[in-house]
């Protein structure tokens, strides 16, 4: 995955040195959570979420849920080159018969 250099939340995020900011990068995770459910689910909190390093526009990342906490909780992981970008924990509820 990659975060195009001309997204609108990289202007302000720095000027002529942007950075991804940390909101997009969870956003990211939250569809990438809802593809590995293959189910509809409302996020609930994300707790521990923590950012190590900057992920630069156009740098490839990937992300891993690396385990399931317990029931409507995934740890997950964003790396670039098998280094720790983010890591935190999405707490989430599977939706039921729409929203």
């Amino acid at each position: 995955m990659k975060i195009a250099s001309d997204h609108p939340a990289l202007a302000g995020h720095f000027p002529n040195n942007p950075i991804v900011p940390g909101v997009i990068i969870l956003d990211e995770v939250i569809q990438a959570l809802r593809l590995q459910l293959a189910m509809p689910v409302r996020i609930i909190k994300i707790s521990a979420a923590k950012f190590m390093a900057p992920l630069l526009p156009m740098q490839a990342f990937v992300i891993n849920f690396v385990s399931r906490q317990e029931e409507g909780k995934m740890a997950f992981e964003v790396s670039v080159d098998n280094k720790k970008v983010a890591t935190g924990v999405i707490g989430y509820a599977v939706v039921r018969g729409g929203l």
